[in-house]
Order: structure tokens, then C-alpha cells, then sequence
């Protein structure tokens, strides 16, 4: 089909359906859709939880639990112990389909009946959130982290806090996205560096202060070349062990940063790719946050995990996880080779042609 200009049911706005999109679509065996990109983001959005939890009751005891969900939303809520045991049955909760009634009435009024868990975790040693992770308070969305806390979007991180968008990194503090990388702190986008204070899209870097587009350097302050000797005491006039003296260096980079050009993108080893965090990809458009992703469009938070899963691939607005997904549409949080799945949220792993489900597990 030709391209076709739509108008979005929710903000009103004219939004575009590629020829492209009408091929994927019929693959889906979905209608094109009816609200604009950003609004069908945002939409999926709003199903997510990532950063907070909240005291509830256990809708079975009383018993007060910490949850993703809020106190104020009109669903049951089961301890997570509890929800993954044998102690009840979901399929108790199963009615016969009234095809007189309509069908989002009738999935509105299943799911306000049948419990759901108070958190998405699995694996965890001395941690509330999270999954694969040890010694760690309040990690979100993370995986495989140990002694740490205030980590979001992160993947084998040890030793380190307040962290958003990690990857291989230790030791490390106050910075954002980090990949390969040993003590950073108060940084932007730096890989396979270490000892980096104050530093934005460094690479291969050590031992550097204030510094901004750098590549296999060491021993810099502010992209200045120094000797070794003279790097420690120059740093020692930062007096970095106050708070009058952390913030004065934070202010000084910061207006260095400025005299600079940034990328266009963050990302790279991409061919045919648009948006933004975007690497080892192949024809992704108007994404983010994509690692390993191929043939995907409007999606967000699509990741591979390193020696077991590929990212995800012909998808459309899918947010979330990844890890070998394919033909996913209008999906959040699901993933690890689940395939053909529609307008689901947290199902997973490996489930296939599911249409309208919420909280599938297949296992602990």
C-alpha cells in the first residue's frame, strides 16, 4: 500500500503510516493504528513501573509489602512468594467469553480479579528489586549486580551507586551510560576507560579529569596532556573529598563541555539506523536505547544479552527487554525469545502468538 497520513484519535495530530509500516502490519495480522507514534509511547509508558516501590496490602493476609504497584490501583495484589507458589490456582479465576459484552470490559473485569505479583524480581540474594542480583537496594530494571544500590538500566555492575544505563562497570558513581569501564564518576557516556572523573564521550581513556571527546588518552585535565606526577597534584588542588569542591569541578567541566561539539547520536557499528543509544544494529528507525536490534521500528529499551540472546528484530513499538524477541507489536516488558506476540505486557520468556495477555510466566 501506498503511504498513508493519519490523524491521531488522542493529541489530533497528523502522523504517518510508510508503505513499510502497511507490510509489517498485514504481517502482524493487526490493523494500522489509530494514535501517532509518541502517543502509543507513551501509552505503553504508562504501563511500566521502573523506579518506584510502594507499601500495600497482601490482598490474601493483610500483611503489609512492598510492591511496584500503587495502593491506589484496583487490582489484587499477591506477595511474590506467595503468587509464584502452589497456594492458589489462576485457572480458578477462568469465565466463559460473552461475545454480547465487549471484550475490553470483559479483559478489564479478569484483570482486576486475578492477583498479580507485587514485583517482577527472580533470583535475588539480600535485594528487594531486580533479578540476578546480590547485596544490592534499590537496583531497577538491572541485572547480574552485586554491592550496589540506585542503579538503573544496568547489566554486571559491582560496587557502584547511582548509576543509569551500565554495562560492565565497577566501581563506579554518579554517571551515565558507562559500558566497560572500572572507577567513574560524575560522567557521560564513556566506554572500555578508567579512573575518568568529570568526563563526557571519552574511549578508551585513563586517568582523566573534565574531559570531552577523547580517545586512548591518559593523564589529561580538561583535554590537557600532563606527566603522570603532575596529573595527582594538579587533582589534589581540586579538593575533591568536600562538597565545595565536587561541585566547583562539576560547574568548570561543565562549562568545558560546552566549548565542544557533540555526536548527533550516541551509538555506533550501525547500518541504516535512526534515533538515539542505538549499536551493533541494522535498519532500526526511530528508536532508542537498541542494542543488536535488526528490522525494528518506534521501539525502546530493546537490548542483546552478550553470549546468549541477539536483540530483537522485526518489531514494531515494542518497549523493553529484548534478548532475541521477534515479531513483537505494541508489547511492553517481555522478552528472551518470545516471538509473534501482541498488546501483551510483562510476558515472558520464550512465549509465542499471544494476543492481549498480561503477566505470562513461564517460570521461576
Amino acid at each position: 500500500m501506498q503511504a498513508e497520513t493519519k490523524t491521531c484519535q488522542n493529541c489530533k495530530n497528523d502522523f504517518q503510516v510508510e508503505s513499510e509500516d502497511f507490510a509489517f502490519y498485514e504481517k502482524m495480522k493487526v490493523p494500522p493504528p489509530t494514535f501517532c507514534p509518541e502517543c502509543r509511547m507513551v501509552r505503553r509508558f504508562s504501563h511500566r513501573n521502573e523506579r518506584n516501590l510502594f507499601r500495600v496490602k497482601d490482598t490474601r493476609v493483610g500483611k503489609e509489602i512492598f510492591s511496584g504497584i500503587p495502593p491506589q490501583a484496583p487490582v489484587k495484589v499477591y506477595d511474590h512468594d506467595f503468587w509464584w507458589s502452589d497456594g492458589w490456582d489462576p485457572m480458578e479465576y477462568g469465565r466463559e467469553y460473552d461475545f454480547s459484552s465487549p471484550f475490553f470490559d470483559q479483559f478489564m473485569g479478569l484483570m482486576r480479579n486475578v492477583p498479580f505479583p507485587s514485583r517482577n524480581i527472580q533470583n535475588l540474594i539480600d535485594s528487594d528489586q531486580g533479578g540476578d542480583l546480590k547485596n544490592c537496594y534499590l537496583c531497577f530494571n538491572s541485572g547480574k549486580v552485586e554491592d550496589s544500590a540506585y542503579i538503573l538500566n544496568a547489566n554486571l555492575v559491582k560496587d557502584s551507586f547511582d548509576l543509569n544505563d551500565a554495562s560492565s562497570v565497577e566501581i563506579s558513581y554518579a554517571s551515565l551510560g558507562i559500558g566497560e569501564s572500572y572507577k567513574v564518576f560524575f560522567s557521560f557516556y564513556c566506554d572500555r576507560s578508567n579512573n575518568l572523573w568529570f568526563s563526557q564521550n571519552c574511549v578508551g581513556c585513563s586517568f582523566c579529569f573534565g574531559c570531552i571527546n577523547l580517545r586512548n588518552k591518559q593523564y589529561h585535565i580538561f583535554n590537557k596532556p600532563y606527566a603522570a606526577e603532575d596529573y595527582f597534584e594538579e587533582i589534589k588542588k581540586f579538593n575533591l573529598n568536600s562538597y565545595g569542591g565536587l561541585s566547583k569541578a562539576y560547574e568548570e567541566a561543565r562549562k568545558f563541555w560546552d566549548l565542544h561539539p557533540r555526536k548527533f547520536i550516541h551509538g555506533y557499528q550501525n547500518t541504516d539506523s535512526s534515533g538515539e543509544n542505538i549499536y551493533f544494529s541494522k535498519n532500526v528507525k526511530f528508536s532508542f536505547g537498541i542494542e543488536g536490534g535488526e528490522d525494528l521500528k518506534y521501539c525502546q529499551e530493546i537490548y542483546r544479552q552478550a553470549g546468549y540472546w541477539e536483540g530483537g528484530k522485526d518489531s514494531y513499538d515494542h518497549y523493553n527487554w529484548g534478548y532475541g524477541t521477534e515479531l513483537m507489536y505494541e508489547v511492553c516488558g517481555s522478552g528472551r525469545g518470545c516471538k509473534n506476540v501482541r498488546f501483551c505486557l510483562d510476558c515472558w520468556p520464550a512465549v509465542q502468538d499471544l494476543e492481549y495477555s498480561y503477566t505470562l510466566r513461564v517460570f521461576k
